[in-house]
């Protein structure tokens, strides 16, 4: 018979492994039963990347507008590398919540097998969106300093 100590930890990573299914369950449903074949989480990610790559866009086109060659002064280059940047690591981010996308005919199986990926992922995604968030506030930083 197993001591009290062993059977007590058992019980703890049963409880543990049940929590984790239970999660993995009802995201795999939410996903399937998603208009856009992701998890909420995702497609508000994605959304807020997309935003940015965007806003970096326009940035660079008001610092070189197209079809003008320009001479761009030290503040001004930092600028444009931080925002060529920021648009490099959203893009990063939206590459890598794109695989988390049912493609197809979307099942209860699929959604369920990308809940499984967004789990195995989710250290990676959130190390991501933290790069793009510092990159976005000095961004940010860097445009208020060029407006003074």
């Amino acid at each position: 018979m197993p001591d009290p100590l062993t059977c007590i930890g058992l019980a703890g990573n049963i409880v543990q492994f049940l929590d984790f299914s239970i999660k993995i369950v009802a995201e795999g449903y939410q996903i399937y039963d998603s208009a856009t074949g992701t998890a909420k989480i995702n497609e508000d990610a994605e959304f807020v990347a997309s935003d940015l790559v965007s806003i970096t866009e326009r940035l660079g086109d008001s610092l070189k507008p197209p079809g003008i060659i320009t001479v761009l002064n030290q503040n001004e280059q930092r600028l444009d590398d931080l925002s060529l940047k920021c648009a490099q690591i959203a893009q990063e981010l939206i590459e890598k919540l794109e695989k988390l996308r049912i493609k197809g005919k979307k099942t209860f199986w699929k959604g369920l097998g990308k809940a499984l990926r967004r789990a195995w992922s989710k250290d990676e995604i959130d190390r991501i969106q933290s790069r793009l968030e510092n990159l976005r506030e000095e961004l940010e930083t860097e445009v208020l300093v060029d407006i003074k």
